[in-house]
């Protein structure tokens, strides 16, 4: 074997050689397909390990190509000659080459077939370019398809050689090999389009134009690009075409311009100034009445800056800046501007008053192609407006100083009706009262006729008996006793017909005492609690008259829970400056607080204001009297407290009637039984005293003049207001709520913006809500002790103490 491929060496010596130096992928092999030589490049291509070919056999380097070419091979040793143009190969690395070869045998010297020749071309990249080649044209026949663009190509005879995209429902094979003139309907424009044709031919320069075909007797337009088709060596050989039809565009261009001819004709009748305005702020559009509007200079031409055809400025004289312009903002911010004020300077300098109305243009993407603005000249309807406007200001003065008189005269007879009612509501609230005092003092005496009876038969059945069980009947009874003598005493001092008997109290061991009697009262199905605060302060009060006023808030009480409940006494202190006090608006001391609280159905605000109106009632007219409350309330009153009342709808009630304190020598509040403050404490102080009342003021004066103060009187504010600026020291104000012009209220504000410090006191004789500003008030009518001690509490004195 060694030998035979020797000779076979040495017989192809010269092509083993060629084989060798070659550049290209060539191998030699001997009968048996081994290797004889191969050129350098031979392994590279194929990726092999190896250098040198030469003695090993082909089936053991490329393993498994004896089943896939050993048939090929064999037909090659015997003479024959194969090839393949392209061929996938793939290698052992997972890549792929396409390849082209050849193998043909190759003779010894002796002229017999020592083997083949292998020769084998790498034509991957060719491939990869004939390919992606073939993707584009697919690509591009796709899109050509999805448009209106149709290529083709045309011989020199003007024959259709190629045709992609073809139109008016054709095919190729109804086009290739055909002419203009072969394949349009019309003659005429086939040959406007092959004369074009044969131009670019002759003069190897391209065209492009709008040419008009007729399909079924509709006339439709293309744009046609005509180049000069050259074959490899630049001779003009035939004409490529590309043509896009533009019938569509053109008409969608003929109703725009139709529409803007009628847009410009409505504009140049229309007699408003309306423009449009391009995204660069340049007019392109403007009515006729635009120069009767504002002037007529050179700008307002179609596409001139739209800033030079206003001298614009806002109504308080700002000029205008680039992005004010109503156009502008329509423009580049999407404002709708609708009556904006706008004044602008004509060329002659006059003045023309303007409303602005702007508005974006969009197309159907959207996106703003333009504004559109209308100017009205407001001039005319201004200065209308401004002359109906002073008419009417005139006018309105006349009526005003016309009527003055009468507004007046009105206002004085209202006011004095106001005081008549006031004067009769008095009257009458007075008259009830003092019949009730009669009628309460006619029959005491022989009620207590009886009582001394019921008491006297209680203390001879005590002597009488040792049962323990009924003398805690008498017991009760007697207590019963002292309780109607005591309730006499509260509707004698109701009516003013019995002064008030304050001593210390203390709660503690008063309120269990009321626990017990309630007890008896409320019947069953209600619980009565009692709760007195630790160190509560003692109170200086009748005792009957507060456990009369307790007796009554619990029979209330009762009354509003008839399906059961609980009352709730509590006892409280209320240092100076707490809610409850401040809201009575009562002087500023030390109070405590006795609380009646139910869990009744509660009562609206309105019935809560009026409860403690003597005769006041919700109840059925055999049940209540309207007196419970209104008693609680004058006990409270003459005391030198109030009542508070907190209730709403289904949340109960709770009636608090506040007290002061007790001091600790054990003083009285004020009464009419009552002494007056020490004297001592009074004088040196200068009053001015406001009431337009002449009785009620000389005699207040007097009482003040009797306690040392020098008095300055007033019957009006406006009087007051201008004493005060004649007097040297003034030190207190007392002046009354209601009185005709300005009130006392008005007058005490305007006292205390001048002179911050003064100080100041309010009488009045309405109802408590009436409003006072925060002020202190003593309210009417007022006893003279009662006077001196506010007069006192005003000017921070304290009895015992005399002044300076």
């Amino acid at each position: 074997m060694v030998a035979l491929t020797n000779r076979a060496r040495h017989g192809g010596n010269r092509l083993r050689r060629f084989v060798e130096t070659s550049p290209a992928a060539m191998a030699m092999f001997d009968r048996d397909m081994r290797y004889i030589a191969h050129s350098q490049r031979f392994p590279a291509e194929f990726r092999l390990p190896y250098d040198d070919l030469v003695g090993l056999g082909h089936y053991d380097v490329f393993p498994g190509s004896a089943e896939r070419y050993g048939a090929i091979h064999r037909r090659c040793l015997a003479g024959a000659t194969e090839s393949a143009e392209e061929q996938k190969f793939p290698h052992d690395d997972g890549g792929v080459d396409w390849l082209r070869w050849e193998m043909r045998p190759w003779h010894d010297d002796n002229g017999a077939i020592g083997g083949v020749i292998l020769f084998v071309e790498n034509i991957t990249a060719r491939k990869s370019a004939e390919l992606a080649l073939r993707r584009n044209e697919q690509r591009y026949r796709m899109a050509l398809r999805g448009s209106s663009v149709t290529v083709f190509e045309q011989d020199l005879g003007l024959r259709y050689t190629w045709i992609d995209n073809p139109v008016f429902d054709r095919t190729a094979e109804d086009i290739l090999g055909r002419t203009d003139a072969e394949v349009f309907e019309d003659a005429g424009d086939a040959a406007v389009t092959m004369a074009l044709k044969r131009q670019v031919i002759e003069r190897g320069v391209g065209q492009r134009q709008e040419v008009r075909v007729r399909h079924k007797g509709v006339a439709r337009t293309f744009d046609l690009t005509i180049e000069p088709l050259r074959d490899d060596a630049e001779a003009i050989v035939g004409v490529t075409c590309a043509a896009v039809e533009t019938t569509g565009r053109r008409r969608m261009e003929a109703a725009l311009a139709d529409s803007e001819a009628r847009l410009r004709a409505v504009l140049q009748q229309i007699p408003v100034a309306v423009a449009i305005f391009t995204p660069d702020d340049r007019l392109d559009l403007a009515s006729r009445h635009t120069d009767a509007t504002l002037g007529p200079p050179d700008a307002n031409r179609p596409g001139d800056p739209a800033a030079s055809r206003l001298r614009a400025e806002h109504p308080d004289g700002r000029p205008y800046a680039r992005n004010d312009y109503p156009w502008w903002r329509a423009l580049h911010q999407g404002e709708t501007i609708v009556a904006e004020p706008l004044l602008h300077r004509r060329p002659d300098g006059a003045r023309v008053d303007l409303e602005i109305y702007a508005a974006p243009v969009r197309d159907a993407d959207g996106r703003t192609i333009a504004a559109v603005t209308a100017a009205l000249d407001v001039s005319e309807r201004k200065r209308a407006a401004q002359a109906l406007a002073d008419s009417h200001a005139r006018l309105e003065a006349r009526v005003a100083d016309r009527t003055r008189a009468l507004s007046e005269a009105a206002h004085e007879l209202a006011a004095e009706m106001r005081r008549r009612e006031q004067a009769q509501a008095a009257l009458l609230q007075s008259q009830k009262l003092d019949a009730l005092g009669q009628m309460t003092g006619g029959i005491a005496h022989d009620f207590r006729n009886v009582l001394a009876a019921v008491a006297g038969s209680y203390s001879l059945l005590r002597r009488k008996t040792g049962d323990p069980g009924l003398l805690r009947t008498i017991g009760i009874g007697e207590k019963a006793v002292e309780r109607a003598d005591r309730l006499i005493n509260q509707l004698l001092a109701f009516a003013r017909r019995q002064p008030l008997r304050p001593e210390r109290l203390d709660l503690a061991a008063v309120l269990p005492g009321v626990r017990d009697f309630a007890r008896h009262s409320v019947g069953p199905g209600i619980v009565c609690q009692v709760a007195v605060e630790p160190d509560v302060w003692p109170i200086l009060a009748d005792a009957g008259q507060l456990e009369v006023a307790l007796l009554n808030l619990v029979v209330n009480a009762r009354d509003a829970m008839p399906q059961g409940g609980t009352i709730r006494i509590t006892a409280r202190n209320l240092p100076v400056g707490a809610d409850a006090v401040t809201t009575l608006r009562l002087p500023p001391r030390d109070y405590l607080a006795i609380a009646v609280t139910d869990t009744g159905g509660g009562m609206r605000p309105e019935v809560a204001a009026a409860a403690v109106q003597p005769f006041f009632t919700t109840k059925d007219g055999d049940k209540g009297t309207g007196l419970g409350l209104a008693m609680v309330d004058d006990f409270a009153r003459r005391s030198g407290g109030g009542v508070r009342i907190d209730s709403a709808p289904d949340a109960g009630t709770t009636v608090q009637i506040i007290l002061p304190r007790a001091g600790a020598d054990g003083e009285a509040p004020v009464d009419a039984a009552a002494p007056e403050a020490d004297a001592a404490t009074h004088g040196d102080a200068v009053i001015l005293l406001v009431e337009d009342d002449e009785q009620l003021r000389g005699v207040t004066a007097q009482h003040l003049r009797s306690l040392g103060y020098s008095v300055v009187e007033a019957g009006s504010a406006e009087a007051a207001y201008a004493l005060v600026h004649t007097v040297r020291s003034l030190d207190l104000v007392i002046t009354d709520v209601v009185m005709p012009g300005a009130d006392g209220v008005q007058l005490a504000t305007r006292l205390m913006q001048e002179r911050p410090g003064l100080k100041l006191l309010l009488i009045t004789g309405r109802p408590d809500d009436v409003e006072t500003a925060g002020y202190t008030v003593l309210r009417k009518p007022f006893r003279a002790v009662a006077l001196a001690r506010a007069v006192l509490e005003q000017l921070r004195r304290t009895g015992g103490r005399p002044p300076g």
